[in-house]
């Protein structure tokens, strides 16, 4: 593939040991993330099963818990050899599949961060200067926009146990015992929610012909509503941040009528779970945290790489 952007690099070559003659050590180990799209028409759950235990070689018990998750999913992170391994399998079976490889996804430029959007006016089609927090701003046009990604995506934090004992001393024959009068358990919770809108679009100012047919490079422009001025929608402003997501959202995808819209990010991360991770992580006090940004900007690439390959672009 093909990007403007940082250089990309698989992960590091196992570097573990010196003076020895191994290919890991001169070749790093490109991880790819397998994805079935969909299951061939009229295939059952038990179907879809047998399909996921021939082609990745799952436990039928776990593959049927898999199966029992609507696709879009990723059902394997494995090497590179392996994902061309499971994509033949998949293609026999004529299952839809598709695999994106971390070199992609590291060779991804970093978003624009938008701090305010403001509607071109008078421009002969849609588009929109771009404020961004950090460095330069854009423009964006939207007919060069293919993908729009809405997501909402959760963090939370659970802290350690706390137990409170209120005590007594009681008199034995044998001394004194101490008794429990009352005992409190407490435990810190926060959560909070924020909306997303990704839009990918071409870069044409990187672009070149190959065999005939124009391929251009990709950037996005990340709108996290946390931090985002909606002055652009004007009166139709709501009060609410998911609100004005979904507002701002219909009205760039009304824009850019070629755009893919992938509203499925929480069943995308449900269904992906045992490959891509839950999102949680113990903490050093013995508590919990939740993080699930890190799940959006995996399936935000996933979707941008996914539509620009549709679009003919390599």
């Amino acid at each position: 593939m093909w990007y403007k952007g940082l250089p990309g690099a698989g992960p590091g070559a196992n570097r573990g040991r010196e003076n020895e003659e191994d290919w890991r050590e001169r070749m790093p180990e490109n991880y790819c993330n397998v994805s079935v799209l969909g299951w061939p028409s009229g295939t059952t759950r038990e179907g879809a099963a047998a399909i996921l235990v021939e082609a990745i070689g799952l436990d039928p018990f776990i593959a049927n818990q898999r199966a029992a998750k609507p696709p879009p999913m990723v059902v394997a992170r494995v090497i590179e050899p392996v994902a061309r391994s499971i994509m033949q399998t998949l293609r026999e079976k004529r299952t839809p599949a598709f695999v994106l490889r971390d070199a992609d996804v590291e060779r991804l430029p970093p978003p624009v961060l938008a701090k305010r959007l403001m509607a071109a006016e008078g421009a002969p089609r849609p588009m929109y200067m771009v404020e961004a927090w950090r460095g330069d701003g854009v423009a964006v046009m939207m007919d060069d926009v293919f993908c729009i990604v809405r997501g909402r995506i959760g963090k939370a934090s659970v802290g350690p146990v706390q137990i409170e004992r209120d005590t007594a001393a009681m008199p034995t024959v044998a001394g004194h015992v101490y008794i429990d009068l009352d005992v409190t358990v407490t435990q810190k919770r926060s959560s909070r929610l924020s909306d997303m809108i990704d839009l990918w679009m071409f870069d044409k100012s990187h672009a070149e012909e190959r065999e005939g047919k124009m391929v251009y490079g990709i950037k996005r422009v990340r709108i996290n509503c946390d931090k985002f001025n909606w002055d652009v929608l004007g009166k139709e402003r709501g009060m609410s941040d998911n609100e004005n997501a979904d507002k701002l959202a219909l009205r760039l995808a009304g824009q850019a009528p070629g755009a893919a819209v992938e509203l499925g990010f929480t069943q995308f991360r449900e269904s992906s779970t045992p490959a891509i991770g839950s999102g949680w992580s113990a903490t050093a006090s013995g508590g919990a945290r939740l993080d699930q940004s890190p799940a959006f900007d995996f399936y935000s690439a996933w979707c941008g790489i996914l539509n620009w390959k549709r679009l003919g672009q390599k």
